[in-house]
């Protein structure tokens, strides 16, 4: 009879801390950073700042700043709308589901396609980032390479 009650005391237990663990690492998928970006290529120079919001399978990435070229600053200001879901470790697959292009967003396609994956710029299309927690913020890498440090806000 102890037995009994000893096993369904540490079926209690065991169940209990993986019910803990399952809801601690849903919640670890709810980002909210930010990230400034400077980036220099040949005659581009683009200084932007993103702000990435993550909940419940859907997000958005909004990048505001602007992008230099040939001499001619243009204002960069859209948001993306996404779904994502994890994929195994760190990795998170984002679809895109729609992108809010600002009037003040001028950037030439040609110019934009050069330095950003298609995510930001066509609607239905996919990729995949790393996270890894940091103490203030988080890792974020694609493919291997690391790509910015997104701190907290």
């Amino acid at each position: 009879m102890f037995l009994l009650k000893r096993n369904n005391i540490l079926n209690y237990i065991m169940g209990t801390m993986l019910l803990s663990v399952a809801m601690s690492s849903a919640m670890a998928e709810d980002i909210d950073c930010e990230v400034y970006h400077s980036l220099y290529h040949d005659s581009v120079r683009i200084k932007a700042n993103y702000h990435l919001i993550m909940a419940d399978g859907s997000g958005v990435f909004m990048l505001n700043g602007s992008i230099e070229s040939d001499n001619k600053i243009y204002p960069l200001s859209r948001d993306v709308y996404f779904t994502y879901r994890r994929q195994g470790g760190n990795g998170y697959l984002f679809k895109n589901k729609a992108i809010q292009k600002k009037p003040l967003d001028n950037v030439p396609e040609q110019v934009f396609t050069a330095h950003y994956p298609a995510f930001f710029s066509e609607a239905e299309k996919n990729i995949t980032f790393n996270f890894y927690k940091e103490k203030k913020g988080y890792v974020i890498s694609f493919v291997s390479t690391p790509l910015f440090y997104c701190n907290n806000s």
